[in-house]
């Protein structure tokens, strides 16, 4: 996703920066791995609630391919990405007190804009990548 920021400048010379935050082999990565964790939980629960189908094909294979996407996308955020970027480091946290003392009025000055991910995005990932690797690992494990 990318978003637009207008810069500050009080004169009439306003610029504006794109931020791209994924590019179009991390969005294919993206699709790619909702659709093998959709295909898991079907697979998965359907059968349970009484859905009759051959599901242990399909549920392997997209086991598979989730294990394989993670590991290209964790070499790939390693070696050609900002590893880091994802991190929640301290000033993320100081930056959200800012945010708060801010909406409750404590705060006068304007919060920081946040970088390439605000926190509630690097949670959201960090919540993702431990649901992912603990469905990997439990898979693996069966």
């Amino acid at each position: 996703m990318s978003e637009k920021r207008a810069g500050s400048g009080s004169s009439g010379g306003e610029t504006a920066t794109r931020l791209v935050r994924h590019r179009g082999a991390d969005r294919l990565y993206h699709w790619c791995m909702a659709a093998c964790v959709l295909t898991l939980l079907g697979t998965a629960f359907l059968p349970i609630v009484g859905l009759k189908f051959a599901w242990l094909e399909a549920h392997w294979i997209a086991g598979f391919i989730l294990a394989g996407l993670v590991l290209i996308h964790i070499v790939r955020a390693t070696i050609w990405q900002d590893f880091w970027a994802m991190m929640v480091m301290p000033a993320d946290l100081r930056d959200a007190c800012a945010h708060v003392r801010r909406a409750l009025g404590r705060g006068t000055a304007p919060p920081p804009l946040p970088g390439k991910y605000p926190l509630l995005q690097k949670l959201y990932h960090l919540a993702i990548a431990v649901i992912v690797l603990s469905l990997i690992v439990t898979g693996l494990m069966m």
